[in-house]
């Protein structure tokens, strides 16, 4: 299948341009920024993200140096002849923000350390608790107030693996994740 751009060259990781250089109104900025993240050939290197809500959200794990980072970790530490792809293929990853087990104790920590914490079903828990881990793991305590914008590529590996429990496969793919929604306050 032929895609558009399909067979233009693409810019070095390091060479990212500003999406909305030029762009003044915030309105114009989105359509902009939207239309460029539609095309996952001009954001995604990894060939493992998907589109999201938002265009801060459409981010690949190569175009994050802390991620490039434990990528390379893997050719040193693991003895790899080359590093992975992409942050989803880590062993660690897997390790940390996949296994049912770690999550678990994770859960444990987060809840014990937030006692007002959302106790609400173990897909959901293990999800939010697999971002943590992955912030965690990527790039240490961060803070109370620090948020990290998670690539798109472990976002929905992460999806994957704690689906909703009543969906079955074909309801599944028709289903819509939404994005980190602040709460309304009266």
């Amino acid at each position: 299948m032929i895609q558009p751009y399909m067979y233009d060259p693409r810019l070095p990781a390091n060479e990212v341009p500003n999406r909305t250089e030029g762009v003044e109104d915030e309105d114009d900025v989105d359509h902009v920024n939207r239309l460029q993240v539609d095309n996952l050939n001009l954001w995604c290197d990894c060939t493992h993200c998907q589109v999201m809500d938002t265009a801060r959200e459409c981010l690949c794990c190569c175009e994050l140096d802390q991620l490039r980072v434990k990528r390379e970790e893997s050719v040193t530490l693991l003895r790899q002849d080359t590093e992975f792809q992409c942050i989803t293929d880590h062993p660690s990853f897997e390790a940390n923000c996949l296994n049912a087990w770690t999550l678990e104790v994770a859960w444990l920590s987060y809840k014990q350390h937030y006692s007002n914490a959302y106790d609400g079903p173990q897909h959901k828990k293990y999800r939010h608790v697999a971002y943590r881990q992955l912030v965690r793991w990527v790039y240490g305590y961060c803070g109370k107030a620090n948020r990290k914008v998670i690539p798109a590529c472990a976002v929905c590996c992460i999806r994957a693996h704690f689906p909703p429990p009543t969906l079955n496969e074909a309801e599944f793919a028709d289903f819509q994740f939404t994005g980190f929604q602040l709460p309304v306050l009266h």
